[in-house]
């Protein structure tokens, strides 16, 4: 399965900067070190969307600092930035301009006293809704919530009656089409056989091919409908020379040339095209 070691982790939006990570204590802002990180920080380049911050400085996420290590953030298009935090609080925090506001505990059992999991990642659809995939038992205590989750603004639920999966959820991706992909370690989702990705119409959920034979922590989509998935296989539908990533069609998989000599950790796709991705590879192709 995956293994995290990597303490810091980033995610760029304009006009916005995020930096989040495991134990960040310190940033540097112009030369200027910023402390009291505490596992999250946020740069602004632009107008300001959320708070009262200024142009290029690093400031203070509205509310206190996070009691969780970070593992995933989104912004809507209304400027609300959704967090996905890891043991510690354990669930998912909402900012606005007036603050932050908690959605409920992603509960993890198997922790000490039932304290809470968390979440690893997040996508949001137009009409509204937040998925949320990681490694919990139940979110807010919701059945069928099993490492997969749905938050309509109001309440949690299930994707569907039987969504969970049976091993970490460690990515997700909403297609232009509105078709939800989830990537991790699973092997079944909705007690549908499919291994480490999978993907959900809104009706039904359905196997890309014969899946990975690796963990999935990164994914991306084009306007065309291609996927580009990344991480830790070196086999994507038995095609050779996908190591650690690859572009699924919407049919088959293919190679990215050769492919990566270490894990893909993030990917992000251009609009005009351009392919950029980060890990922990020295050689590419």
């Amino acid at each position: 399965g995956f293994h995290e070691s990597l303490a810091l982790r980033f995610i760029a939006y304009d006009p916005f900067f995020y930096a989040l990570g495991d134990s960040a204590s310190a940033l540097t802002s112009g030369g200027t070190v910023v402390h009291n990180v505490n596992n999250i920080r946020r740069r602004s380049g632009g107008p300001d969307l959320i708070g009262s911050g200024t142009k290029n400085t690093w400031e203070q996420i509205p509310g206190n600092a996070m009691d969780a290590a970070v593992k995933a953030m989104i912004v809507t298009l209304d400027g609300t930035l959704y967090i996905a935090t890891y043991y510690g609080s354990g669930g998912i925090v909402k900012a606005t301009p007036s603050g932050r506001t908690g959605l409920g505990p992603l509960n993890w059992a198997a922790s000490p006293s039932g304290a809470a999991g968390g979440g690893r990642a997040l996508a949001f659809d137009p009409a509204g809704n937040l998925f949320v995939g990681g490694h919990f038992d139940n979110a807010n205590g919701v059945a069928n919530t099993q490492r997969l989750a749905k938050y309509n603004g109001s309440v949690w639920s299930s994707i569907t009656p039987t969504a969970v999966a049976d091993d970490l959820v460690l990515s997700l991706l909403l297609g232009y089409d509105g078709t939800l992909y989830a990537g991790g370690d699973f092997l079944n989702i909705n007690a549908v056989a499919a291994t480490r990705i999978a993907k959900y119409d809104g009706a039904t959920w359905t196997t890309l091919s014969t899946g990975l034979n690796g963990s999935c922590l990164a994914m991306a989509t084009g306007t065309d409908g291609s996927v580009y998935a990344g991480a830790a296989f070196t086999a994507a539908g038995g095609v050779s020379n996908t190591n650690r990533i690859a572009k699924w069609s919407g049919t088959a998989w293919s190679a990215l040339s050769t492919g990566m000599n270490g894990n893909v950790n993030a990917i992000v796709l251009a609009p005009d095209g351009s392919l950029y991705v980060g890990g922990a590879f020295t050689t590419a192709g």
